[in-house]
C-alpha cells in the first residue's frame, strides 16, 4: 500500500514509528490508538484509490 504513492509511504513510515515507539516506551493504549488511527488511514486511502 505505501509504495503507490511516495507521499503516504512517508506519511506510513512516520505512522509506523509512532505506533513503535509507543511500545518500546510501554505506552500500549497509545500504541493501540495509533494503530487504529493509521489502520483508518489505510483504509480511506484504499476507498479513495478505488472510488
Amino acid at each position: 500500500m505505501s509504495g503507490t504513492v511516495p507521499q503516504y509511504s512517508i506519511i506510513a513510515n512516520k505512522e509506523h514509528k509512532e505506533i513503535i515507539d509507543y511500545i518500546e516506551r510501554g505506552q500500549f493504549e497509545e500504541a493501540s490508538e495509533s494503530m487504529l488511527r493509521h489502520l483508518k488511514n489505510v483504509k480511506e486511502k484504499i476507498l479513495r484509490k478505488n472510488a
